[in-house]
C-alpha cells in the first residue's frame, strides 16, 4: 500500500497544502528547507504569516489556480504554481508546487549554452569556407589561414 506522505516526501520540488483557512496542514522535507523550518514548528499557522506575499489567500478567495509564479525571497528565486483543491466541489485548502532556481546553476547553464552556440557557429563557418576551398588538406590550410588558426585548431573545431 503506497501512503500518501510517502509519495508527497518522495517530490524533489516542495510542496504545501493549506486548509481553507490558509493554515498549514503539510509540507514535505524540500519545502521545510526552504522555510528554515520543520512541519512540527508552524503547522496550524497561517502562511501568510510565515511568507509575507504568499499568494495563497489569493487562491483560497478566487478558487482559481495561479501558475508560473517567479518569487525571490533573499538569495533564494523559485517558481510556485498553487492549485485549489476542490472535494465533491468545495474549496477545501490548496496544494502549492514550487521550484527553487539555482542561480550558479542557472549562470552555468546559460554560459554553457552561449558557449554550443559559439561552437555550432565556428563549425558552421568553417563548414561553409572547406565547401569554396575544398575539403582535402591544401583547402584546410587555405581556411586555417584565411580565419587566423592553426591546422589544428581548425580539426579541433570540426572535432565538436
Amino acid at each position: 500500500m503506497i501512503h500518501m506522505s510517502s509519495v508527497l516526501a518522495s517530490i524533489k520540488q516542495g510542496i504545501l497544502i493549506c486548509n481553507k483557512e490558509g493554515k498549514i496542514v503539510y509540507f514535505n522535507d524540500t519545502y521545510g528547507k526552504m522555510l528554515g523550518k520543520r512541519l512540527e514548528e508552524v503547522a496550524g499557522m497561517p502562511i501568510s504569516k510565515l511568507r509575507p506575499g504568499a499568494q495563497v489567500p489569493q487562491v483560497l478567495r478566487k478558487g482559481r489556480k495561479k501558475e508560473n509564479i517567479l518569487r525571490t525571497e533573499g538569495n533564494q528565486e523559485y517558481y510556485t504554481n498553487i492549485y485549489p483543491i476542490l472535494e465533491n466541489e468545495i474549496l477545501t485548502g490548496t496544494i502549492s508546487i514550487v521550484t527553487t532556481i539555482d542561480k550558479e546553476k542557472r549562470k552555468t547553464q546559460k554560459k554553457e549554452t552561449l558557449q554550443k552556440r559559439v561552437r555550432e557557429f565556428e563549425k558552421k563557418e568553417i563548414e561553409e569556407m572547406l565547401f569554396l576551398y575544398g575539403y582535402d588538406t591544401e583547402g584546410k590550410k587555405k581556411v586555417a589561414k584565411e580565419l587566423g588558426i592553426s591546422l589544428a585548431t581548425l580539426y579541433n573545431k570540426l572535432s565538436f
